[in-house]
């Protein structure tokens, strides 16, 4: 989907612009006063978009980590929900095995049992990344759509950065268009070698995940 003239940070508009709406919500939740300029003036052809979202609830994702990622998962799903766009949000971990843990489905609402969900989004054992990705690959493909955005958050080194490498290349040969958000600012060597091939994004703070993901989904899905 391309848009053919579009005027960001708007008072009315035909569609949210993502950044501002991102900006908004994020200071709103930091006790600022937002600016209400938060739409974009465009004219654009109908879009397909679906997103889903991969989130690492490995043991080391406690304390301030997993609490960016319930705050990023809740801006993230207003802005969506405005947008009209369909998306999905799943965790990982693994105890005995790799165990995928729904948050939302694309059928769901962001309704007060959706939110309940992220808001109880938590870290519990190992990063299984690579069977993750498969496994959202395979739930994302199930419907044909014109665009699907992966994004993966994690905060560091998956158990096996191959089969990580491999299953996000796989997800891009099948048309996706993965990306990862790594809350690991001292990985650099795994970090290229992993998630070089596709892109990544290093953040550390609340308001670095939920920007970083929305300019990439803008790339993508405008």
């Amino acid at each position: 989907p391309q848009a053919m003239s579009r005027k960001k940070r708007q008072f009315s508009g035909d569609n949210l612009d993502l950044e501002a709406a991102i900006d908004f919500m994020t200071q709103i939740r930091m006790g600022k006063l937002p600016d209400r300029d938060v739409y974009v003036d465009t004219q654009r052809n109908e879009r397909d978009v679906y997103i889903g979202m991969l989130l690492d609830m490995s043991g080391s994702m406690g304390g301030s980590k997993i609490n960016l990622v319930r705050q990023t998962s809740a801006i993230l799903s207003e802005v969506w929900e405005h947008l009209g766009d369909n998306y999905a949000i799943w965790g990982f971990t693994d105890e005995s095995s790799v165990e995928m843990r729904l948050v939302k489905s694309y059928d769901e609402k962001l309704d007060s049992k959706v939110k309940n969900r992220i808001s109880s989004i938590g870290d519990i054992a190992g990063t299984p990344e690579g069977p993750a990705i498969r496994f959202m690959t395979d739930y994302m493909l199930q419907t044909p759509h014109k665009t699907n955005i992966l994004l993966v958050i994690s905060d560091g080194e998956p158990n096996s950065r191959n089969e990580s490498r491999e299953a996000l290349l796989e997800a891009k040969a099948k048309g996706l268009h993965p990306y990862c958000l790594t809350l690991d600012d001292q990985g650099e060597e795994y970090l290229d070698e992993t998630y070089g091939p596709v892109g990544y994004s290093i953040c550390q703070s609340i308001w670095d995940l939920p920007i970083a993901a929305g300019k990439f989904y803008e790339k993508i899905a405008f």
